[in-house]
């Protein structure tokens, strides 16, 4: 970034207020890109961004090499309650739209796209969908999410965002539904036909050769998760609530409302036991005793699931290769056969 750019981006994201604490002097290091694009498009086409990694990688499919769609959260970091660097937020400068999640996840990118562009349009996609402000709790899960424990006591620190990762009781993580990952596909489609009429046949395209993916996505998740002995999903924090509901599964987070309580913890370690569940799940994105500890107590195996994947990760590179990743995780864990 040019020295004069560099200072009208932090001039910009110190008036919206949204400048990490203690960056501003440190920041010309070289950092993880999180504003490379998905693909290898040049920097002079017009600009797409997209708060995480799953987002961006569904846009840019059916973007083609007609835009740079860039990811704005480097790789491998925790989403919530994130805080932009100045040369991760320069690319907001140009972008023509930035798609976001919603519901806690990714407000971040939200003050700093509006703090950066006036003219960008923020697309915040629980909203653009009509998927309401049930979240976790009624359209996302229908009941498949069970929280145990009365206890008030907190893990501080267990999951760092706060507030924003608690999602206020609402799950954004709607890409980890085959179906409603189609959904942001066509409204990614309409987005850019509006943008650049001249391509869209290119989109329509993409978009129906990336629909019919999603499509055999769905159907293995189906085929597989149907035939799985364990329906109960323990895991880190409630972010499957989607992915719950389409496939007839029950979630059971260890984190909510961004700690874990003890006196949940031990219902959960009580439950694995009876049932004979098999496995807990944590994510990448955080550290979590909690999870070490119920496996620790019960005998569980401690299995991985990543809502986010990121570019350059292998098994998570690109949104079906996570999808597909974690789907073996789900089998070996919820006792599926063979």
């Amino acid at each position: 970034m040019q020295p004069r750019s560099y200072s009208i981006v932090i001039a910009r994201l110190l008036a919206a207020g949204i400048l990490a604490a203690g960056l501003v002097g440190c920041d010309r290091r070289k950092e993880p890109a999180s504003s490379q694009s998905t693909g290898s498009q040049p920097a002079a086409q017009p600009t797409l961004a997209a708060s995480v990694f799953p987002i961006a990688d569904l846009v840019d499919q059916v973007a083609g090499n007609r835009w740079r769609v860039v990811t704005l959260l480097p790789p491998g970091r925790n989403p919530h309650g994130y805080a932009l660097r100045p040369s991760e937020a320069e690319p907001l400068v140009h972008a023509k739209v930035v798609f976001t999640a919603g519901r806690g996840l990714d407000g971040w990118a939200v003050r700093a796209a509006h703090g950066m562009n006036e003219q960008a349009k923020v697309i915040v996609l629980t909203e653009s969908l009509g998927l309401g402000d049930s979240g976790a709790g009624e359209s996302a899960t229908n009941g498949a999410t069970k929280q145990l424990g009365d206890g008030h006591e907190d893990d501080a620190g267990e999951a760092s965002g706060g507030a924003e990762h608690a999602h206020g009781g609402m799950d954004p993580h709607i890409w980890l539904d085959p179906q409603l990952a189609g959904r942001i596909a066509d409204l990614a489609a309409e987005e850019l036909t509006r943008l650049d009429p001249a391509g869209r046949e290119t989109y329509q395209a993409n978009l129906a050769s990336l629909k019919q993916k999603l499509a055999k996505l769905d159907e293995e998740y189906r085929q597989t998760l149907s035939g799985c002995r364990i329906r109960t999903l323990v895991v880190f924090h409630p972010g499957y609530g989607y992915l719950a509901r389409r496939y007839d599964l029950e979630q059971v987070p260890i984190v909510t409302g961004g700690s874990a309580k003890p006196a949940a913890v031990e219902q959960i370690a009580a439950r694995i036991q009876q049932e004979n569940i098999r496995a807990v799940y944590r994510e990448p994105q955080f550290e979590s005793k909690w999870v070490e500890f119920i496996s620790r107590r019960t005998g569980a195996k401690v299995l991985v699931l990543d809502p986010q994947g990121h570019a350059g990760k292998v098994g998570y590179d690109s949104y079906f290769a996570m999808m597909r990743s974690n789907l073996a995780a789900l089998k070996e864990g919820l006792d599926c056969g063979q």
